[in-house]
């Protein structure tokens, strides 16, 4: 068996050489090496796709096979030129390009532009490249790849030949999985390769990178890959289903909790998340087609965890946030604190306001607005202005300052909020009230606690 050379990560070194070697593309493939073998070159193809599975790969192999020049995995070659729209987005640049295209290529047959990304161009440059693509020189290929296709103007979708590349699937990926350990002399159970595989998520260069971070031993263990993916224990997950088909917030909570203290993926755990309500469809009361669109957005939330959260606490509350009902840490306590008057004196709101700044700043802010009191064992949170009290009525923020209460008075509680004209400020502060009830928002601020 090799050893891993160690100068280049595995998805490098390993990355196709041919359009033989492309992994789970054959249909493109098939028709690609027809296209060389017949000479009916293209003047400009779109490759639409996942990231990961071979778009810019089949691009350089293409713009070396079409001029007959061998290639080693890597371009070198003047007349193959390769541009990342991410970083070259502008008009100046595509500007660039145009003035240039007309040159006759040094050596080649064809001067190659390989256009990465394209999707992240800015119109007025779509604009410039759409007019080199509607009279382009006959020595001008160009090859455009993408991971969100739809966001391609259709007049130039129109003047390309477009392919749409497929994920890689499991199996697939697991078997270029064990090519690659077999060569690299990596020991990898069939358990631990098909969960890099699956987690890879159709990527192959992301299984790649998978494996090569766990390979450094020499050797890949199932647990060490579920370490690394930051997967959720089953039993966590069926927790997780169970509290929220019973519409337990509390458990919901603790059990999320749980899964950020073990460092659970948040966009890994969704995924968790539906492949559950898959299996366990007929028992789940909540929309489900609607559930399944929110955690499909958990992933390119721009806080997955608050996402997460979110979503689920709306699910199992289904709306009815004034009877939240929060439990204490154990059964035990709930007992014992059975029968005795709800009591919530200054020291124990002091450290509710404690509890709730170590995690949740923003929310802390809002409760300095408020006035606690309890009415008849139910805790009122009064406040001068109707908007405080819609954002503490927020599902996930009245589930996060029920659950401080309930732990500093050991005990179940039930929240309420209230507003109270007295408690407006008065003076100039109280003109503030006419804006936010016309405006509909905006934040008090008493500077006089600062």
């Amino acid at each position: 068996m090799g050893k891993k050379r160690a100068d280049r990560a595995l998805y490098r070194h390993y990355r196709s050489r041919s359009l033989d070697e492309i992994i789970g593309q054959e249909p493109i493939t098939t028709t690609l090496a027809n296209v060389i073998k017949s000479g009916r070159i293209n003047h400009a193809y779109l490759f639409v796709g996942p990231r990961g599975v071979g778009k810019t790969s089949v691009a350089r192999i293409l713009a070396h096979a079409i001029n007959d020049l061998p290639y080693d995995g890597t371009t070198n070659h003047l007349d193959i030129i390769e541009i990342d729209a991410a970083s070259n987005r502008g008009i100046d640049e595509i500007r660039e390009l145009r003035d240039k295209v007309h040159l006759v290529p040094t050596s080649a047959k064809y001067k190659v532009y390989i256009i990465d990304e394209v999707h992240m161009l800015t119109t007025p440059a779509f604009n410039a490249l759409l007019k080199t693509l509607e009279e382009p020189p006959g020595h001008a290929i160009f090859i455009l790849a993408t991971t969100e296709g739809h966001k391609i103007p259709a007049t130039i979708t129109s003047r390309t030949q477009r392919f749409n590349f497929q994920p890689i699937t499991a199996t697939a990926a697991v078997e270029q999985l064990k090519k690659v350990a077999t060569k690299e002399g990596i020991s990898a159970d069939d358990s631990s390769l098909k969960l890099i595989a699956e987690y890879g998520q159709g990527s192959m260069r992301d299984s790649l990178s998978l494996l090569d971070q766990l390979s450094s031993q020499g050797q890949v263990k199932l647990e060490a890959v579920v370490n690394l993916i930051g997967l959720a224990p089953e039993r966590l997950v069926t927790g997780i289903l169970t509290a929220l088909n019973h519409h337990q917030s509390v458990e919901l909570l603790e059990l999320l909790d749980k899964a950020k203290a073990a460092g659970v993926s948040q966009p890994i755990l969704a995924r968790q998340l539906i492949d559950g309500l898959r299996r366990q469809l007929s028992q789940l009361e909540a929309p489900q087609l609607d559930l399944f669109e929110e955690l499909l957005n958990v992933p390119n939330a721009v806080d997955p965890e608050l996402k997460l959260e979110v979503i689920l606490l709306k699910y199992c509350l289904d709306g009815n946030t004034d009877q939240l009902q929060v439990k204490t840490k154990t059964s035990t306590d709930i007992e014992t604190a059975a029968g005795v008057p709800v009591e919530l004196d200054s020291a124990a709101w002091q450290r509710v306001m404690n509890a709730i700044k170590t995690s949740h700043n923003s929310l802390h802010a809002v409760l300095r607005q408020a006035k606690p009191a309890v009415q008849d064992g139910v805790v009122v949170l009064s406040f001068g202005f109707d908007f405080h009290r819609r954002r503490l009525e927020e599902e996930r923020n009245k589930a996060i300052v029920s659950q401080a209460i309930a732990e500093v008075l050991n005990r179940q509680i039930t929240l309420k909020t209230a507003v109270d004209d007295a408690l407006k400020p008065s003076n100039n502060q109280a003109d503030l009230s006419q804006v936010i009830s016309v405006m509909g928002g905006g934040d008090v601020m008493d500077y006089r606690d600062e």
